[in-house]
């Protein structure tokens, strides 16, 4: 694949927020295949907090517009990128917003909470979802409001098979 040109090869539906104070829009989107870092994870549940609302209303300057919310979430992995290691398909996980990749000097320095993968996705640089070729960014390495979503592998924990996903 050449750089800077995307590959897509999974449709699916979000809420995506097109501008500040404005409903969410339930919307057919691609989402590019994972990169080496990332997973694809079929979405079985979201929270909302107070964050989203923030964002939602233009408050929160933690994305841009148009964008998918929701950092909060629990899935199935569906696909790997090439370096995963933590996770395969079938594994149930749930989404941080708060990446912890375990190898940066911030982690490797006690602070995981600063982890230098969360910087990477308030850029907005990255985001997996476009609509008619036209990027829409994700909030917090996330958009959990979207039946599914790429995320970093550092984002993503495995949790017990049976823990109900609603709950997790």
């Amino acid at each position: 694949m050449l750089e800077g040109v995307r590959s897509y090869h999974v449709r699916t539906q979000a809420a995506v927020a097109f501008a500040p104070s404005q409903p969410l829009q339930i919307i057919d989107v691609e989402l590019r295949d994972p990169r080496p870092d990332e997973v694809l994870v079929r979405l079985q549940a979201t929270g909302i907090c107070h964050s989203d609302i923030a964002a939602l209303d233009g408050y929160n300057k933690l994305g841009s517009f148009p964008i998918v919310l929701g950092h909060e979430g629990a899935g199935i992995i569906e696909r790997i990128g090439t370096s995963v290691t933590s996770v395969a398909p079938g594994d149930p996980v749930v989404v941080s917003p708060i990446p912890q990749c375990g190898g940066c000097s911030e982690c490797l320095s006690g602070r995981s909470n600063l982890c230098l993968d969360m910087y990477r996705g308030f850029s907005g640089d990255g985001s997996p979802f476009s609509t008619m070729r036209r990027p829409i960014g994700r909030f917090m390495h996330a958009g959990t409001f979207a039946r599914h979503s790429v995320i970093l592998e550092s984002g993503v924990s495995k949790i017990r098979g049976d823990a109900p996903l609603d709950r997790a």
